[in-house]
C-alpha cells in the first residue's frame, strides 16, 4: 500500500474531493485505529475541510467530537487508510475508515498498488480500440502521468490524436477506478484542453475534446456537455463515449440538445415535503426551545429523520421527533463540558442544562469568539456560512427576496446525491415588478475545484423543474410569480478560497447561463460582506479576485 502524501494546497483539495466521493452510497462508516474502533457514524457526521493548505477531518457522534490533520491517505476498494496528526504530536496516527462498496464490478477491481500498471494498460488499450473503431484516427502521444504544471492529475489516460488536419484530445478513466476518480474526468478534461491550447500557436491547437468512461458511468458528462462552450477554438466537437475495456467495445453517447435536456423529466428528482407549522408538530417544546435565544436559534425540518433540528450558526444542538415530541433530546457530540455522556432527554429537570449549552454556543460559535480551537467554533464551517446567508440573504444581493429562501433542496441523479445550498428569487426588471427570477446559490467555505460544475448540475435540475412548473405543485414560492426566464447561478466563496482552477473550468460554461462569481470577505464569521461580483462570461484568464 502506497500513501499519497498531502504536501501542498492542491494535494489537500484533491484529497478532500476523493475522500468525500469515496463515502457516497455508504449507510454508515466505522472509524478505527490500532487500538480498536473509535466511532461508528453516518457519513454526514464526517466533515472534510481545507484550511491554509491543510486537510482536516472532523467527526462527531453521540459521545464525542474530534478533529485531526490528515497528512497522507490511501484508498482501497472498501476502506481508506489515513495518516493523521493530533495537536502537537510528532508521531503520526494511523486511522482506517471502512464502508460498504456499492455499484462496482468485482471483475474489474484491482489492488491499489496495481492501479498505476492498470492505468498504463488502459491507455494502451484505449489507443488500440480507437484505431480499430475510428478509421483515419492516429495516435501522436499517450500519457498517464500527472501534468503538474497544468494541474491535470495522473489518474486518467490522455491521448493526443490526429485525423487529417485535426488535433483531438482524448481523456479516459478505466472501470477499475473509484467513483471519486471517474467523477473528476470532466473537470480534468476541460483543464487539460485549455492548458494544451494556451501554450500552442493556432495551427497546433486541438479542435476536439473526447471523453471516455466505463459503461453506465458517463451520464453526468453527457448531461453537462450541452451546457458547456469551449468557444470558437473548438471547431470540432466535444464528445463522450462509453468504453468496455474487457469486451473491446466503444460506443458514442450523444449528448441531448438543450431543448431535450430541459424538457426530459428527471425521474430520479426528489422534492422535500414542506412541514406544517412548527408550533403544530413540535408542541410546547418547540416554542420553549426558540425562546432560549430567539435571535440565534434556527429550526430545520429534516424529512429523512422525521424530526425538527435546532441550530445556532449551522451547528445542531437539539432534536425534536415529529412523531413524539416528548422524545426530544439535546447535546452536541464532543462537548468538552459534557464528557462522554450521550445526548440528554429534554425535560423540565434538564432544561437549565440546555439553557447553559445555548449560552455557551452563543458565546463560542460567534465571529467574536476568543476560542477558535473549540469544537463549537470549528465544526461545519460551510453550514455556518450558509446559515448566515439564509438569515440575511440581502447581504449577498439586496434585490433577493428574503421571503423565499429555501435550503437543502435535494436532487437525486443515478447513484449520486447533490444538495443545492440555497434557492431564492430576485426582482426581475425585464419580466416586470410582480415577477421574480430564480437564483441558485452554491456555497463553498474552502477551496473546491468542482464548484463551477456542481453549480452547473444544480442549475440544470432547477431549470428543468421551472420549465415544467413543478415549484407550484410542490408548494414552493407560494404567492410569488416566477419569471419565465432561466435561473441565475451564484457561485459563492470567501475571495481567497476559490480554487486556482476555478476560472479555467468556469469559462467553459455556456455564456448564455447567467452565472456569477461572488467573493466574500475572508473573516465572514464576523459578518458577511461582498467584495466582488463578476459575471463569468466577462472574466478573462488574468482576472483575479
Amino acid at each position: 500500500m502506497k500513501m499519497k502524501m498531502i504536501l501542498t494546497l492542491d494535494d489537500a483539495v484533491s484529497a478532500r474531493y476523493e475522500l468525500e466521493r469515496f463515502l457516497i452510497g455508504s449507510v454508515s462508516v466505522c472509524l478505527g485505529s490500532a487500538a480498536g474502533m473509535i466511532a461508528r457514524t453516518p457519513p454526514a457526521q464526517l466533515e472534510w475541510s481545507v484550511g491554509w493548505g491543510k486537510l482536516i477531518l472532523s467527526w462527531w457522534d453521540a459521545e464525542q467530537s474530534q478533529s485531526v490533520r490528515i497528512t497522507g491517505y490511501a484508498i482501497e476498494p472498501t476502506r481508506v487508510i489515513l495518516e493523521a496528526r493530533r495537536g502537537l504530536a510528532t508521531e503520526p496516527w494511523r486511522l482506517v475508515i471502512d464502508r460498504l462498496v456499492e455499484g462496482r464490478n468485482a471483475a474489474l477491481e484491482v489492488a491499489p498498488e496495481e492501479l498505476p500498471a492498470r492505468r498504463s494498460w488502459f491507455a494502451e488499450r484505449l489507443a488500440t480500440l480507437l484505431g480499430r473503431a475510428m478509421p483515419g484516427v492516429s495516435l501522436r502521444r499517450c500519457a498517464t502521468g500527472a501534468d503538474l504544471r497544468n494541474r491535470v492529475p495522473g489518474r486518467f489516460a490522455r491521448l493526443v490524436l490526429t485525423r487529417r488536419n485535426e488535433t483531438i484530445l482524448a481523456i479516459g478513466a478505466s472501470a477499475a477506478e473509484m467513483p471519486t476518480t471517474i467523477d473528476g474526468l470532466l473537470a480534468a478534461g476541460l483543464i487539460w484542453y485549455r492548458s494544451f491550447n494556451a501554450s500552442r500557436p493556432p495551427r497546433q491547437r486541438a479542435q476536439s475534446l473526447w471523453f471516455f468512461g466505463p459503461p453506465d458511468r458517463v451520464q453526468s458528462i453527457t448531461e453537462r456537455l450541452p451546457l458547456l462552450d469551449l468557444g470558437d477554438e473548438a471547431r470540432g466537437k466535444i464528445a463522450c463515449f462509453e468504453v468496455d475495456e474487457l469486451r473491446g467495445e466503444i460506443s458514442e453517447c450523444p449528448p441531448l440538445n438543450q431543448l431535450e435536456l430541459l424538457t426530459t423529466a428527471p425521474h430520479d428528482l426528489v422534492w422535500p415535503r414542506l412541514p406544517a407549522s412548527f408550533d403544530q408538530i413540535g408542541g410546547q417544546w418547540h416554542r420553549r426551545l426558540i425562546e432560549l435565544a430567539p435571535d440565534l436559534i434556527e429550526p430545520r425540518y429534516r424529512p429523512s429523520r422525521q424530526s425538527i433540528t435546532y441550530e445556532i450558526n449551522g451547528l445542531e444542538f437539539a432534536r425534536l421527533p415529529v412523531a413524539d415530541w416528548r422524545a426530544a433530546e439535546f447535546g452536541i457530540p464532543g462537548d468538552p463540558e459534557a464528557g462522554h455522556r450521550r445526548s440528554r432527554p429534554l425535560t423540565e429537570r434538564s432544561l437549565p442544562l440546555l439553557q447553559q449549552l445555548v449560552e455557551r454556543l452563543a458565546t463560542i460559535r460567534s465571529g467574536t469568539s476568543a476560542d477558535h480551537r473549540h469544537p463549537f467554533f470549528r465544526l461545519r464551517s460551510e453550514g455556518w456560512l450558509e446559515s448566515m446567508l439564509r438569515r440575511n440573504i440581502c447581504a449577498l444581493d439586496p434585490e433577493l427576496d428574503p421571503r423565499y429562501v429555501y435550503s437543502q433542496i435535494p436532487t437525486w441523479h443515478a447513484d449520486q446525491r447533490g444538495v443545492i445550498d440555497l434557492l431564492t428569487i430576485k426582482h426581475d426588471q425585464l419580466a416586470g415588478p410582480e415577477r421574480g427570477r430564480l437564483v441558485i446559490i452554491e456555497i463553498k467555505a474552502t477551496e473546491d475545484p468542482q464548484l463551477p460544475l456542481q453549480g452547473l448540475a444544480y442549475w440544470m435540475r432547477i431549470e428543468q423543474a421551472r420549465a415544467r412548473g413543478e415549484f407550484g405543485r410542490h408548494g414552493l414560492f407560494a404567492g410569488a410569480r416566477i419569471a419565465d426566464r432561466p435561473p441565475l447561478l451564484y457561485l459563492v466563496a470567501p475571495r481567497l478560497r476559490f480554487h486556482r482552477s476555478f476560472l479555467t473550468i468556469a469559462r467553459c460554461l455556456d455564456p448564455r447561463i447567467d452565472a456569477y462569481r461572488i467573493g466574500l470577505n475572508n473573516n465572514w464569521r464576523e459578518g458577511v460582506r461582498v467584495h466582488a461580483v463578476e459575471l463569468l462570461r466577462d472574466l478573462q484568464p488574468t482576472t483575479l479576485l
